[in-house]
């Protein structure tokens, strides 16, 4: 099927105004851009873009589809509250809700003229077969293209915080400390599962393994993801530095910075891309790219990307 999507102007390297171009469009791609109006195909569907400035496919290079059903629950949330939050934001979910807030999270996407997206998908206590396919389906009914990525950790967010645990059995009984992710064995041979049974293509609904963040897994944790990925040649993501605490406790939990701890059980390279909003990242990914290795930061657009993002690339970090 041709269709000739006409009048439109196409944003574009050329100028900040638009080019007016054709957009030719063969099946499901994208076959030419042509000067206004040179198209004489009587056959070719028509549609008209007049007044409408047309842009590249956006992508979003982070995203949670399980957080489609919870929009606008919280309010001024700190990360905190938020993971102190998420067992009853998300929890008691079956693969139908699964399925809906992803859906809600691709149409949204689309809206806003995102095309392709990676996406942290969370399942308590494991990643399973029927949630993933749940996601994927969302997504390929949409049309959006996705890397969908586990989201995983064999440590709550209690645990992962030196003393809190402590402090928290004097006001809540235990209760708190007797929460448990699923163990690591458990969720390694989770993933290593799915990587065996994907059967979605790699152009258009790619598998990825998010470790959620470093200090809320173990080293063996980390490790066991790292060779579930390098074995299935997977892409993988995480949350660095999203908050003071993060990168406080990084030192009493490992001794090291978290992208200092990542990169000593191998996570590092061009198949890993860490998030991070906090500034104290930027000074310690500093060490990574002189011993040749490259990540990359995505940044949402704050007040103070710009210069930190010039840092970054200062020391050859993409951004």
């Amino acid at each position: 099927m041709r269709l000739v999507v006409t009048g439109g102007r196409i944003l574009s390297p050329a100028g900040p105004r638009g080019e007016e171009r054709d957009i030719v469009i063969e099946d499901d791609t994208v076959a030419d851009l042509v000067p206004p109006g040179s198209v004489r195909d009587e056959n070719a569907q028509q549609l008209d873009a007049a007044r409408r400035l047309i842009i590249p496919g956006l992508i979003n290079a982070h995203t949670h589809s399980h957080g489609g059903l919870s929009k606008g629950i919280g309010d001024c949330w700190n990360l905190e509250i938020l993971q102190t939050a998420n067992p009853w934001l998300g929890g008691q979910r079956g693969n139908e809700d699964k399925h809906l807030s992803a859906l809600i999270t691709a149409v949204d996407q689309v809206e806003k003229g995102t095309t392709a997206c990676y996406d942290l998908f969370f399942e308590f206590p494991a990643p399973s077969r029927d949630g993933m396919e749940a996601v994927a389906s969302a997504y390929r009914a949409v049309g959006i293209r996705a890397v969908i990525a586990p989201m995983v950790s064999d440590l709550t967010f209690y645990q992962s915080l030196p003393g809190f645990i402590d402090v928290l059995n004097q006001v809540d009984g235990g209760e708190a400390g007797a929460m448990r992710m699923g163990s690591a064995e458990t969720i390694i041979a989770a993933l290593r599962d799915l990587a065996q049974t994907w059967s979605h293509p790699a152009d258009t609904l790619r598998l990825g393994i998010a470790p959620t963040i470093p200090h809320h897994c173990s080293k063996d944790f980390m490790l066991g993801c790292r060779d579930v990925a390098r074995e299935h040649g997977l892409v993988m993501q995480t949350h660095v530095g999203e908050a003071k605490y993060q990168a406080a406790s990084s030192f009493p939990v490992f001794g090291m910075s978290m992208t200092k701890t990542m990169d000593s059980v191998g996570i590092v390279g061009p198949w890993f891309s860490p998030r991070t909003r906090c500034g104290s990242t930027t000074m310690t990914c500093g060490c990574l790219p002189r011993r040749g290795r490259r990540s990359r930061t995505i940044r949402p657009p704050t007040c103070d990307s710009v210069p930190a993002s010039r840092r970054l690339a200062t020391i050859c970090v993409t951004v």
